[in-house]
């Protein structure tokens, strides 16, 4: 019996250092949206302000920076009608929009990245995001990131990442259409 309880206790602590913790849950309601910009998709013409903003990571003690150098922050904008979303229900109300291949949403310096979870749609059927990682001072693609969007529903997109050592991502749209986002979940990478 004893021998049998220790073993469920190492068992359960390997399972607990191998778990992922969230670092960051970010869900754009309590984003700035700027002066002028419309409640609803951005046009061809308007691509989005530069935007910086501080607050507390998931731990609610560390601060953490998200940039970008032209986003259109929409903290009361839902998914809308049909308001269709699959994967883990619907996303929260709060959004983000990029549009074009030069803007990108940049991520605080995390710890570490292990699942990266993302809920978003596109103004126009299978527009394309990625990841980027920054190593060296400059960002790089992450293979196998590239993901489409559908018009109509706003899915879970999911990437299993495996950064042990702090690392900053970004968010880049891969066409010229807008995209936009919703939810947005980082967890560390397990430690072994």
């Amino acid at each position: 019996m004893k021998q049998t309880l220790t073993f469920i206790l190492i068992f359960l602590a390997a399972i607990t250092s191998n778990a992922q913790v969230v670092l960051l849950q970010e869900t754009f309601q309590d984003w700035t949206a700027e002066p002028g910009t419309p409640p609803v998709a951005p046009s061809k013409a308007y691509s989005g302000l530069p935007y910086s903003i501080t607050k507390k990571l998931f731990d609610g003690k560390t601060d953490g920076t998200f940039t970008s150098n032209a986003l259109i922050a929409a903290p009361g904008q839902s998914i809308g009608s049909p308001g269709a979303a699959e994967g883990n229900g619907s996303p929260s109300k709060g959004r983000i929009a990029l549009r074009g291949t030069s803007t990108y949403l940049q991520l605080p310096e995390l710890p570490s990245v292990g699942k990266v979870n993302i809920k978003a749609n596109a103004g126009t059927d299978l527009k394309e995001f990625k990841l980027q990682v920054s190593t060296g001072g400059s960002f790089e693609d992450i293979p196998g990131t590239v993901t489409a969007c559908s018009k109509t529903v706003t899915k879970l997109f999911t990437f299993n990442l495996s950064y042990s050592s702090p690392t900053t991502l970004r968010i880049v749209p891969v066409s010229n259409s807008s995209i936009f986002f919703y939810d947005l979940e980082v967890y560390s990478f397990p430690k072994r």
